[in-house]
């Protein structure tokens, strides 16, 4: 019966620097536990912080998104009104240059009718200029004539 006392209590150490022994390794691994879940705690918290400024960063960039848009929208009407300004002018100063080849080709045609009505007044008063010319020849000529036809009627009196 010592004997089973004696191994008793040997089984009784054993088990007693066993339980020891897996309560430091408890205590070891609670540590360790407790040091990773802190760590898992401040990277944690360390995700959640990242994420909240990424989405405030979300935020930001749509708000600036939605103000290029705007701005684009803008730009693209403020274009499109400056395009259909140039089409009418551009039409304006296609209809004005039409306008004015056609008072240009007026002007030409007028101007060679004026050239050949001053080119007929020029030949009609050099043909006037020779028939009085030719007239006062005659007159001058009659005049002579009658002057000499006075005199021998003068003289025939006499």
């Amino acid at each position: 019966m010592k004997k089973i006392y004696f191994l008793l209590n040997e089984i009784d150490k054993e088990k007693t620097i066993e339980v020891d022994n897996l309560e430091k390794a408890v205590m070891s691994l609670t540590v360790q536990l407790s040091s990773t879940h802190g760590e898992q705690e401040n990277s944690m918290l360390d995700t959640i912080r990242e994420a909240s400024i990424l989405r405030a960063d979300k935020a930001k960039l749509h708000a600036n998104l939605h103000d290029v848009n705007e701005q684009l929208r803008r730009c693209e009407s403020w274009l499109e009104d400056i395009n259909k300004e140039s089409k009418s002018k551009i039409g304006s100063l296609a209809d004005s240059l039409n306008v004015s080849k056609q008072n240009e080709e007026m002007l030409k045609t007028d101007a060679e009718d004026i050239r050949r009505l001053i080119e007929a007044t020029k030949s009609n008063e050099e043909n006037l200029r020779i028939a009085s010319n030719e007239l006062e020849l005659r007159y001058k000529s009659s005049d002579y004539e009658k002057q000499q036809i006075m005199e021998e009627n003068s003289r025939l009196q006499i």
